[in-house]
């Protein structure tokens, strides 16, 4: 078994701009768009929901969501509840639930 991690690396989205996340789409090693495919159709091993976590995880912690200028007190909130929800995931059902805490921020990881 191959046990791949997702590097703590960010580009900027633009000049002077914060940093953003990479898309799972551009992962050249084929692992993480295989976990991902695999838990779009409920077929994902421990291991690649396990992957699937941890890129929520990455994804989450950009720094470019801590740039919105539109980020009320509150927003600010939400954001740190997500970011501490993804840490303990541990069923499809709490990843759907954190995917939707995500969308109602505006932030869609998958």
């Amino acid at each position: 078994m191959t046990i791949i991690h997702i590097p703590n690396y960010y580009r900027p989205l633009f000049d002077g701009g914060p940093d953003g996340p990479l898309r799972w789409q551009d992962d050249v090693t084929g692992f993480l768009p295989a976990a991902m495919l695999a838990y779009f159709e409920h077929k994902a091993t421990p291991e690649q929901f396990s992957l699937v976590c941890e890129y929520g995880e990455y994804y989450i912690h950009a720094p470019c969501w801590d740039w919105n200028p539109h980020l009320t007190e509150e927003g600010k909130q939400e954001l740190a509840q997500v970011r501490n929800q993804i840490k303990s995931v541990t069923t499809e059902q709490d990843l759907s639930q954190w995917m939707y805490a995500c969308l109602d921020l505006g932030i869609d990881p998958f």
